[in-house]
């Protein structure tokens, strides 16, 4: 079974076919949330969460895996100053999200790397892999007209990744 939260205090059913599995984006920490997540096999958090927050799932249940949850084509925090690597249409515009975040362009190796950083980070805060969202063979899949550079020169830039 797969869960989701909505805002940390909601569960949702999305899926039957993976392990008892809960993921997490942007919820708030509360004294009994590494209890609740400890009950899982398996569970995502935003790569944002502490060492702290890892540590404390892992001291209840040293056998839940605790993966971090990572969007490179969404800005983030780390991406919104660095409008060099914002995703580009054939006339220069930007695309946003939907989230509040710009789309992010993975053929930039400033980018590529900067996620590259985010991920060790993540790794170094003890957890146990990551989710990388979103690898899409063309960001117009989901965001028509979003991106014009080629499928080949994209999907080579997210391999790279």
């Amino acid at each position: 079974r797969l869960y989701s939260s909505s805002g940390g205090n909601a569960q949702r059913l999305i899926g039957a076919s993976a392990p008892h599995t809960y993921i997490d984006f942007k919820s708030s920490w509360q004294a009994d949330t590494a209890a609740n997540l400890a009950k899982y096999d398996v569970v995502v958090l935003h790569y944002t969460q502490t060492a702290q927050h890892i540590q404390a799932i892992k001291a209840i249940n040293p056998n839940t895996v605790v993966f971090a949850y990572f969007n490179p084509l969404f800005g983030g925090s780390e991406g919104k100053p660095h409008t060099e690597w914002y995703l580009r249409d054939a006339s220069g515009a930007t695309h946003s999200s939907g989230y509040n975040e710009p789309l992010m362009d993975l053929t930039n190796s400033g980018w590529r790397a900067m996620c590259v950083q985010i991920s060790q980070n993540a790794l170094q805060k003890g957890f146990d892999g990551l989710v990388l969202d979103n690898g899409l063979a063309s960001p117009n899949v989901v965001w028509p007209g979003s991106w014009s550079g080629s499928d080949s020169q994209w999907q080579s830039s997210t391999i790279a990744l």
